[in-house]
């Protein structure tokens, strides 16, 4: 961080990446505490608004990912599977 922010209750702020649609990989640096009880409320975006593409984009990369990591999981099994029947 190029300038150190701090949060309400004078800490360092956390930088963040946020995952939810509307805000798809936009950064954030926010209280330490963000999302817990008895947090400050400190929040402030590093990053601009992405552009509806860009969005997009992200959000089937998002999705092509979380595919191709079920399939490794699927295969992972299969070989364990086998390794289990060649090892009896």
């Amino acid at each position: 961080m190029e300038n150190t922010q701090f949060c309400y209750y004078g800490r360092i702020g956390k930088l963040n990446c946020s995952w939810m649609d509307s805000n798809l990989g936009r950064r954030f640096i926010s209280c330490e505490c963000y999302g817990k009880l008895g947090a400050c409320g400190y929040f402030l975006w590093v990053d601009p608004p992405l552009c509806q593409r860009a969005m997009v984009v992200i959000s089937g990369l998002i999705r092509s990912l979380a595919r191709q990591e079920a399939l490794v999981k699927k295969e992972k099994r299969k070989v364990a599977c086998f390794v289990g029947c060649i090892d009896h």
